[in-house]
């Protein structure tokens, strides 16, 4: 059986075992010359920017793509896990897809796909363009029909720029006559010309790259490579989720809960949020760790970790501001008039094991059995630039 991890989006897998040729078979490879092929696991994300801020300091540490590697060469010892950028452009995803296919032809054994990449779309946006009564609840029985309707937009191409161009002719003369010399009505044609480009951009943008990445997304299922891809936020579909076969993967929080309410499409769940505490040797901070069902480890070395040197005021609050802090948020939105006696706290423990030693035991063990800490209400926080009161989690 083929069972699911999934981080965020951006999942990982626990495929069959890689060792499961014949002993005989092996030997005879071994005996060949030749030594038995690993089956391959490809990761599509963003690989080139560095996204994901791990010693909360605002400063991001790594890639989403090479965090998501990590969990997966953790999951999956025995597997190839190979890299391909889809970011900053679906025309990237295209060319990822491309290669994916010519590995295939080539015999290589891609068993799995990870899409991290998504083209979410709004339900309800989604049952205007293709005309059908598609909801939350009854996606999965159209997926067919939008199959349909995707395909015929390419053919539509060469209206649609010239209905764009048309229209985005009158817009601006609409926008640049006086006011005195405007008829009745002109205010709302104008907004309706704008609302007409945006559909229209879309269309194109549909016809011209969504669209042949879900025929090459098709091809890639059908040759048997398990596709893992995740579901849309919030009432959106990811539009690379409807291929036949895709597994469309909801997000859990640590403690079991769904982030979003899910469409119909999605069958599967995974943690896809994993705490961090820090690592320590004789009491010296090294880096920190995910806690959870993957144990990685992020050494300072290789952190921005641009906590130390502040003042300790910025990195430990007094036990009953700690609880205050947890009261406030179960009671709060996390962005809901934070205090401003929160806004100046942060709470990574980087300096703290150099400034006050004596206190790195009670960080350890009574402080967190005195708030009766969890991965839901962590005792670490940092405020973002929004104003927003966030626990220190990774977040992928």
């Amino acid at each position: 059986d083929w069972s699911i991890f999934l981080i965020k989006s951006y999942s990982f897998q626990s495929l069959p075992a890689s060792d499961s040729l014949p002993k005989s078979h092996a030997q005879l490879v071994r005996f060949l010359g030749h030594t038995p092929v690993k089956p391959i696991v490809v990761v599509i994300d963003q690989f080139k920017q560095k996204t994901v801020d791990i010693d909360g300091d605002h400063i991001p540490d790594i890639s989403h793509g090479a965090l998501v590697t990590r969990f997966l060469q953790h999951w999956l010892p025995g597997y190839e896990i190979r890299k391909l950028q889809g970011h900053p452009s679906l025309k990237a995803m295209k060319k990822s897809l491309k290669k994916i296919i010519a590995w295939l032809d080539e015999g290589q054994p891609i068993k799995a796909m990870n899409l991290s990449i998504s083209y979410d779309f709004g339900v309800s946006e989604l049952a205007k363009q293709v005309q059908l009564p598609i909801t939350m609840e009854n996606v999965h029985q159209w997926t067919g029909p939008i199959m349909q309707w995707l395909s015929e937009l390419p053919q539509q191409l060469p209206l649609f720029k010239q209905q764009y161009k048309q229209y985005t002719a009158e817009k601006y003369a609409v926008m640049e006559k006086p006011r005195s010399e405007q008829t009745p009505g002109w205010e709302e044609r104008y907004n309706q010309l704008v609302e007409a480009c945006d559909l229209l951009q879309s269309k194109k943008l549909l016809a011209k790259d969504v669209y042949p990445i879900v025929k090459d997304l098709e091809t890639i299922s059908k040759r048997g490579v398990k596709m893992y891809v995740a579901a849309g936020p919030w009432r959106d579909v990811n539009l690379f989720g409807i291929v036949p076969n895709a597994r469309n993967v909801g997000i859990l929080d640590p403690t079991g809960e769904r982030y979003f309410e899910d469409h119909s499409l999605v069958q599967h769940y995974a943690v896809g949020e994993f705490p961090l505490r820090a690592a320590r040797h004789n009491g010296v901070l090294k880096g920190y760790k995910t806690k959870g069902e993957a144990r990685l480890q992020f050494p300072l070395s290789k952190l921005s970790d641009k906590k130390l040197g502040q003042p300790l005021k910025n990195h430990l609050a007094p036990v009953p501001l700690l609880l205050e802090i947890r009261t406030w948020l179960k009671q709060h939105d996390h962005c809901e008039n934070v205090p401003d006696k929160f806004k100046e706290v942060v709470f990574p423990v980087g300096l703290l094991h150099q400034t006050n030693p004596e206190l790195a035991p009670l960080l350890d063990s009574n402080l967190y059995a005195a708030l009766g800490a969890t991965s839901e209400y962590p005792i670490f926080y940092s405020v973002d630039e929004q104003g927003c009161l966030n626990p220190l989690y990774v977040y992928t």
